[in-house]
């Protein structure tokens, strides 16, 4: 009978130890599958931080700042073509982009929030008035013709031909390809964008020639199209701008209205050349 006692005694110790050795395995499973989640989640996140970053990279914020040159042109009705001895024009506003469409493009709005343009005109009639047609009228008038003080004042006040058009909230598409944006390079980097924007604008010409100032402001619709390529924050880009407006006859085009009143249509054009810069 003591036998039996000291045997089952013996069973049922080992029984007891082999299920504290199973409770304590599967503790420790437990444990290690539970850093495992902990380790698989971290990487998770991780990997969508890198890809967030990377995207920004590549893409950018959206928000752009562009500087720029401008090859203007205007004319309005019965008046030739003047064409511009310079012009400058700052421009700022936003893209926002849709979801990434085969990891390289990306489809957009852009909004215009104002731009500014500057231009000076070159007189359509300075050729006329200058060289022969001058050296006749010293003939008529004796050599001492430029030297007439009040003509040397009106040349002082003159500032020729100028105008300057204020846009604000322009819209319209733009479309961005990304093609190396797979790399894990600085070539993702390299991106190419065109675009096509509408934007209201009022637009002042001024003509100020022989001592007269003439000033006409209108509305204008005005339209660009262009296209850009762009590397991290910095993009080279150029534009075709265009648009027309509702003016007030002044200068040349009195000559052939019979009501002051009247408005004629004066068209711009310009070729804009520029930096951009992403913020």
């Amino acid at each position: 009978m003591k036998h039996i006692i000291i045997s089952a005694a013996l069973l049922f110790a080992t029984a007891l130890g082999a299920t504290a050795q199973t409770t304590a395995e599967t503790q420790q499973q437990r444990e290690s599958r539970e850093q495992q989640e902990a380790i698989d989640i971290l990487l998770k996140e991780n990997k969508k931080l890198k890809q967030k970053e990377q995207e920004r990279k590549i893409w950018g914020k959206g928000r752009f700042l562009k500087l720029g040159y401008s090859l203007a042109q205007t004319g309005a009705d019965m008046q030739p073509v003047e064409k511009s001895k310079y012009g400058f024009f700052l421009s700022k506003g936003t893209t926002y982009r849709f979801p990434t469409i085969a990891g390289m493009i990306k489809i957009g709005i852009d909004a215009v929030w104002f731009d500014a343009t500057f231009a000076k005109y070159k007189s359509p009639y300075e050729d006329l008035m200058s060289g022969a047609w001058t050296s006749e009228l010293e003939e008529i008038n004796g050599s001492d013709y430029n030297d007439d003080d009040d003509d040397d004042l009106l040349e002082k006040l003159n500032v020729g031909r100028m105008s300057v058009t204020l846009g604000a909230f322009g819209v319209g598409p733009n479309i961005s390809v990304a093609p190396f944006a797979f790399l894990n390079n600085g070539l993702s980097c390299l991106r190419a964008s065109v675009y096509f924007h509408y934007q209201p604008a009022m637009s002042l010409y001024l003509k100020s020639e022989n001592g007269d100032i003439e000033l006409a402001p209108a509305f204008c619709n005005m339209f660009d199209f262009g296209g850009m390529l762009t590397y991290r924050a910095i993009s080279l880009g150029v534009e075709g701008r265009w648009g027309k407006g509702k003016f007030k006859p002044i200068g040349f085009n009195t000559l052939f209205i019979d009501d002051s009143e009247e408005k004629v249509t004066r068209k711009f054009a310009n070729t804009r050349l520029y930096i951009s810069f992403a913020f």
